[in-house]
């Protein structure tokens, strides 16, 4: 299958690049290793736009970034850059933060969320800049695990700034914040931005990153509680695995590798991460819940989606 031919290639593909350390400096990435400044913002987009490709920003976990992402450097779910690029068809630009955490550990990540946000922001108002100027564009934006929580930090620091809509979608997938009143900084991207999130009660991830949070709490993609926006969708994944009812322990859910041949779920990343139009009707059932979507099992690995 070609997608696992593109994934194999990875190790020959990374794996000549020297080690990379964060650096405040250079918030933006390429899958080349290309690196930004916030001054050159729009150099970053220019170049990923220049492969007429749709274009994706995506805010990384937690990690030793950009290593993780770009080159692997890790035994747990890296590359991942380098895979929504050949698994979707397109371009990332991704946003680096000071993420650096052993294992399990939130403490660490958690506290470099100030300067996060603030490099966020800077970013944020020139790609929105960009935006206005280039409306025959589309970007997407993916916020992943603890890359939430940098979202979150900055919506609740600056609030969100943009009355227009940027992006085509604002995906968080896996999202490490807190489940508890989510709905409040959430509600603030839904007001201009088609919001999108998603749920496994069963991430093998997210069952582990328990610290640092207030008692009874839980990651936001772990167990989704009261009280639900009105504003975005939910998207639940859980039980979408190789039989009916069958738990699927994936963090990494945007990999189509962990998406157990599920057609409906693939066929939604695709049209997010593609900067299309979900067709939610088709692949998921609602719920009790306004906005909140369980999928259909339907598994097909010779879909077009997986080719």
């Amino acid at each position: 299958m070609k997608l696992v031919f593109l994934l194999s290639s990875l190790f020959f593909t990374t794996s000549a690049f020297a080690k990379l350390n964060f650096n405040s400096d250079y918030p933006l990435y390429l899958s080349d290793q290309s690196r930004y400044t916030h001054a050159q913002v729009e150099a970053a987009l220019d170049q990923a736009f220049s492969y007429q490709k749709p274009v994706v920003l995506f805010v990384h976990g937690r990690g030793n970034e950009p290593e993780k992402s770009l080159n692997g450097g890790t035994y747990v779910e890296g590359n991942a850059v380098h895979k929504i690029e050949q698994q979707y068809g397109v371009k990332v630009v991704m946003f680096n933060w000071d993420s650096s955490a052993f294992l399990y550990d939130r403490n660490k990540p958690l506290r470099k969320m100030p300067a996060a946000a603030a490099s966020l922001k800077k970013v944020l108002t020139k790609v929105n800049a960009y935006m206005k100027a280039n409306k025959n564009k589309k970007i997407t934006l993916l916020a992943h695990s603890m890359g939430s929580i940098v979202i979150q930090k900055y919506v609740q620091t600056y609030g969100w700034e943009f009355k227009d809509q940027i992006f085509a979608s604002v995906l968080f997938t896996s999202p490490d914040a807190d489940n508890k009143n989510h709905a409040l900084w959430l509600d603030q991207v839904a007001q201009s931005e088609k919001v999108y999130l998603t749920i496994n009660k069963d991430d093998n991830i997210l069952k582990k990153s328990n610290d640092a949070r207030e008692r009874n709490v839980s990651a936001l993609g772990l167990n989704p509680i009261k009280p639900f926006s009105h504003k975005l969708t939910y998207l639940d994944l859980t039980k979408m695995g190789t039989a009916p009812g069958a738990a699927t322990g994936a963090h990494e859910v945007f990999n189509k590798l962990n998406m157990k041949d599920q057609k409906n779920v693939c066929e939604i990343f695709e049209a997010l991460l593609t900067s299309g139009s979900p067709n939610l009707s088709a692949s998921t059932f609602t719920t009790n819940i306004s906005g909140y979507f369980n999928f259909q099992f339907k598994r097909d690995d010779n879909a077009p989606c997986f080719k």
